[in-house]
């Protein structure tokens, strides 16, 4: 579903307004089985991009919580595939893919993310499996990606470089974003 793009952490990011991190959750006090709850994911920017060569599209939306030329930084991307039939319009559309190699509507999150001016290397690669995403706005290059998502549910899972199969983590926990507002201008997406 995804070929030959990168994960959402490998494309570059903008500078915007910063907002304060939040802290985890204590796992063994948290009842819905989070290793760590998000209330409201604040995005240092948000970046989208969209691409289209004719034969397939994909819009990539991009929010890092930090600089991410500033130190350690964690990151939500979102990756929409209307050939694997995801979103094509406005609306109110389920996370509900098990593996990024397929995956329609695809959610990431991920942690402990460190750009060295080349490379982005991560701690953690969470898969968001269940939860909501409601689109205002899916525009094209010129455009604005907006709207939010909501009751987010990630697995942790590698994530083979060459097939883009991601892995579940055996014994990881589950990463919980109960809300984060999306609103980023579109731009085309970088190629070499």
């Amino acid at each position: 579903g995804n070929p030959g793009n990168p994960p959402a952490s490998e494309v570059p990011t903008g500078n915007g307004p910063e907002e304060p991190a939040t802290v985890p959750d204590d796992p063994a006090t948290d009842p819905s089985g989070c290793e760590q709850t998000i209330p409201s994911f604040g995005a240092f920017s948000q970046e989208a991009y969209y691409y289209n060569d004719g034969t397939d599209s994909v819009w990539i939306y991009l929010a890092p919580d930090a600089d991410p030329e500033a130190g350690t930084y964690d990151v939500v991307g979102i990756e929409i595939w209307p050939s694997l039939g995801g979103p094509t319009s406005p609306g109110t559309y389920q996370f509900t893919d098990e593996n990024y190699s397929t995956c329609s509507l695809c959610g990431l999150y991920e942690s402990g993310c460190v750009y060295d001016g080349t490379t982005t290397t991560c701690q953690k690669t969470y898969l968001i499996t269940g939860g909501t995403l409601t689109l205002s706005k899916l525009g094209v290059v010129g455009e604005t990606l907006a709207g939010s998502a909501s009751s987010l549910k990630g697995t942790e899972v590698t994530i083979d470089q060459d097939t883009y199969v991601s892995t579940p983590v055996s014994g990881a926990g589950k990463l919980c974003i109960s809300t984060a507002a999306i609103s980023a201008s579109v731009y085309d997406y970088p190629t070499e």
